[in-house]
């Protein structure tokens, strides 16, 4: 993302989780957790939220503005991929147009659905 005059990356972080976290919470979908990071040259802005309607937490503070950065997110949350695809995606264009930023999704992996986990090995009881 840039923006020729600047901008908080905290702030933007803050802003797309609580777009997020709403969002969950008004489509009652349960999340796991949402984080977003955004870097630039070496400084990092890092924010979560664990549950749908709570508020993020700012777990790493960047303390300067950025032009450019890369933001990263990572999602667990219960609902249809393509929801969370356009949950994203809504929350990224409404906070760009309020902050003044421009955001380009980069060409990597779209929201899925994790299969059921198979463990290779399992740990019998102990006999009681």
């Amino acid at each position: 993302m840039t923006a020729v005059a600047g901008f908080d990356p905290d702030a933007w972080a803050r802003a797309l989780l609580e777009h997020l976290s709403a969002t969950a919470a008004r489509n009652g979908w349960m999340i796991g957790h949402v984080k977003v990071s955004i870097e630039s040259a070496g400084d990092l802005s890092k924010v979560s939220v664990t549950a749908g309607g709570a508020e993020p937490t700012v777990d790493s503070v960047a303390r300067r503005t950025f032009t450019g950065a890369e933001a990263r997110l990572n999602a667990r949350v219960a609902c249809e991929p393509a929801e969370l695809d356009a949950a994203v995606a809504e929350a990224v264009e409404e906070v760009s147009a309020a902050t003044g930023t421009s955001a380009v999704q980069s060409a990597g992996v779209p929201s899925f659905r994790p299969g059921y986990p198979r463990p290779t090995y399992r740990i019998p009881a102990a006999a009681g």
